[in-house]
């Protein structure tokens, strides 16, 4: 058994602590699925997703590989019930795929539909072109995220991409 005080990383080193602690046993595949899940349709900069944080608790005990779902998945899930969240929300999402037999499958199955969603618009000639400006539009939001971060904002873009001015 191992304790561990949640911190909130930033950036790229989120994702070498995810890393880290899915190699060490500390976090659940499932675990992490769920919370990637959450607000699946906005990758980056998730309000929603920031949101969960708040129901990790600030230390918690670790049993390595414990099954599905571990001690941090019961605290989450019971911390999540009693906020009782609004359907549709990132917490709710959270909620129903940790409570779910198998997170990672639950996940696989919501990529697969909103991959699926976005191929049926596509593929539709009545709206491909309502669905490429959607995309269009949400590219250019996202990169203007990106530009007007105080951390990734001073990355240098290549002039190869489409201006946002």
């Amino acid at each position: 058994m191992m304790q561990y005080g949640v911190e909130s990383p930033s950036g790229f080193a989120a994702s070498h602590w995810i890393d880290t602690l899915l190699d060490k046993k500390v976090l659940s595949r499932g675990f992490v699925a769920a919370a990637l899940a959450a607000d699946l349709e906005t990758p980056i900069f998730s309000a929603g997703r920031a949101r969960l944080l708040a129901f990790v608790p600030g230390s918690f005990t670790v049993t390595p590989a414990e099954p599905h779902p571990d001690q941090l998945t019961r605290q989450v899930i019971a911390g999540l019930e009693a906020a009782n969240p609004p359907a549709g929300s990132p917490e709710a999402e959270f909620l129903v795929a940790l409570k779910s037999a198998d997170p990672v499958a639950a996940v696989r199955a919501r990529i697969l539909d909103y991959k699926n969603r976005i191929a049926d618009r596509f593929n539709n000639p009545s709206t491909r072109s309502a669905e490429v400006q959607r995309l269009f539009q949400l590219l250019i939001a996202r990169r203007q995220a990106m530009v007007n971060h105080p951390i990734f904002g001073n990355l240098v873009e290549s002039k190869a991409l489409l201006p946002l001015r």
